[in-house]
């Protein structure tokens, strides 16, 4: 019988945090209740839910950020029957494996380089501080050539 997505990170999870759990799954592990209440039999020391949900979306969160260095025509989905083009510091989320494996070839390749979310929120925030002094240094201009021209 075939596992849902959820029940299989589930299941994952609680491995990661005990690799020597011992458990059997009965029935369906969708919810905090299919878990706690009977989703789940417990042969060893029983893992709270909150530390697996933890552990579950600690994974997920873990997502690799590249910025194109060339325009190129780069691969849409993972059987690479769709395209789309990315520009020069286009920003892209690659979180999923086979993206992940696309990022590295197009970082190998010299096409785009590794960022750090940090990195892209300090650049984001120092062209919003120097647009607002751009827009501050042409104010200044316009009211004195507005005087200049008054006179």
């Amino acid at each position: 019988m075939p596992c849902s997505e959820r029940k299989l990170d589930t299941i994952k999870a609680i491995y990661r945090i005990d690799p020597r759990a011992k458990f059997s799954v009965n029935g369906k592990l969708e919810s905090r209740i299919d878990y706690v209440y009977g989703g789940i039999i417990w042969e060893t020391q029983p893992i709270d839910w909150v530390d697996v949900i933890e552990e579950m979306y600690v994974g997920k969160v873990q997502e690799m950020k590249i910025k194109m260095t060339e325009s190129i025509e780069m691969s849409a989905n993972e059987s690479g029957n769709q395209s789309m083009k990315v520009e020069v510091d286009q920003v892209l989320s690659m979180d999923k494996p086979w993206q992940q494996k696309l990022a590295q070839n197009l970082i190998d390749g010299g096409l785009a380089i590794e960022v750090k979310m940090d990195e892209v929120k300090k650049t984001k925030k120092k062209a919003k501080t120097v647009a607002k002094k751009a827009t501050k240094a042409v104010s200044k201009v316009s009211k004195k050539v507005k005087k200049k021209a008054k006179k």
